[in-house]
């Protein structure tokens, strides 16, 4: 077992002269001009925790292992000034499982599954006698019940679910940079075969249904729609070093596919900077009525989608989704292109990331197209999974 030494009082720290005296005398002596940073998180004023979110580096994992489940919705609030390990746990993909799972024994909670599980998905969730976090967190999000799942179900539905608590966090400290320097998460690849994981690549270097959705929410120029005190704001990102120009069209859209709200207005946003670039009152959308309307964002550069982002607060098992949307694809001259007139959740074109597809795990917003690149070796395109299906 690990042991990390936490209930443990009246403890000799022997390396305590050597990290908080020595070596910062040396480092100092030797490069007078860099900052010795004795560990991580670390806060320079030590009158405050080493994990204070308004200095220093942070390590956000309340949301994932300190809560008694984990309700991604508070990195929304989290104000860290420079995260750098925090991260949420979702399912390898079906091929994965099925490499390392002996074949009587592809299901969840089956002995060699639990082998494979990562202490923190099947811990107790505070003792409280259930079946283990990360099952009980797919509950909470989806109401659904994993012990009854198939190991394909479970998979789409907790990379899903992944994908949402990972983008969720990205989405937070990018749209407060500077006063937020950083949106490191834990990790990008497995160590061994692994039921789940906090990475988005698995042992075997499949790319997990996070893959896409994380690479999307790390592009130099994103969008992302946030609610605080009332107001629900458009933010364009810009990383690069140059300004951007375009447009954005922000509103809200119905799940059954209407958009009682759209607008669209020509936007820039200035280098290494996040720009708000409109806003309107929580209170507009609560009046249509949260469980079916949801804000969004796209960002457009001559006519093309360049980045989209949407918001609910409304968990998904309570959202009023249309089961079994009817998503038209078009190929043409290499580019793949989706329209759905309704909105459909996670759009997947590869359910074992095996294949180089240029994007997956989308949402398709009412009515708007969205667009991949299509490589001929791929074959004929189809809608492999979306997570309408499961409500």
């Amino acid at each position: 077992d690990m042991e990390w030494g936490y209930a443990n009082s009246n403890t000799a720290n022997p390396h305590y002269f050597m990290f908080h005296r020595e070596l910062p005398i040396i480092a100092s002596k030797e490069d007078p001009a860099t900052l010795y940073w004795i560990s991580s998180p670390n806060s320079p004023d030590r009158t405050k925790t080493p994990n204070d979110p308004t200095e220093g580096d942070q390590h956000p994992w309340y949301v994932s292992i300190g809560q008694t489940l984990a309700d991604w919705w508070h990195y929304r609030s989290f104000v860290d000034r420079f995260p750098n390990e925090g991260g949420v746990l979702g399912a390898s993909v079906p091929a994965t499982l099925r490499q390392f799972l002996p074949e009587a024994e592809q299901r969840p909670f089956s002995l060699s599954w639990d082998h494979h599980d990562n202490p923190f998905a099947c811990q107790n969730a505070h003792g409280l006698g259930l079946s283990g976090r990360t099952y009980e967190t797919l509950k909470l999000w989806t109401g659904l019940e994993p012990e009854k799942m198939n190991i394909d179900d479970y998979s789409f539905i907790s990379g899903l679910l992944q994908c949402e608590g990972i983008s969720e966090y990205i989405a937070n400290y990018r749209r407060r940079m500077f006063s937020s320097a950083s949106a490191i998460f834990w990790m990008y690849n497995d160590s061994w075969p692994v039921t789940h994981g906090w990475t988005i690549v698995d042992y075997y270097l499949r790319k997990k249904a996070s893959y896409h959705p994380v690479r999307r929410a790390f592009e130099p120029v994103t969008a992302v729609v946030a609610e605080e005190n009332g107001v629900v704001t458009v933010y364009g990102v810009n990383d690069s070093t140059v300004d951007w120009k375009g447009s954005v069209q922000y509103g809200i859209f119905s799940l059954d596919g209407k958009l009682p709200v759209l607008e669209e207005k020509d936007a820039t946003l200035y280098a290494n900077a996040s720009t708000p670039l409109a806003s309107f009152s929580l209170k507009e959308w609560e009046t249509l009525g949260l469980k079916n309307h949801g804000p969004f964002a796209i960002l457009k550069q001559d006519g093309k989608l360049v980045a989209q982002h949407r918001l609910f607060k409304e968990r998904f098992k309570d959202l009023d989704f249309v089961t079994k949307p009817e998503v038209k694809l078009e190929l043409n001259n290499g580019i793949l292109t989706l329209v759905s007139e309704v909105f459909v959740w996670g759009v997947s074109l590869d359910l074992n990331g095996e294949t180089e597809v240029s994007d997956n795990m989308f949402d398709l917003i009412p009515g708007i197209p969205y667009s991949v690149a299509w490589a001929e070796n791929l074959g004929e395109p189809k809608v492999a999974g979306f997570g309408n299906r499961f409500f």
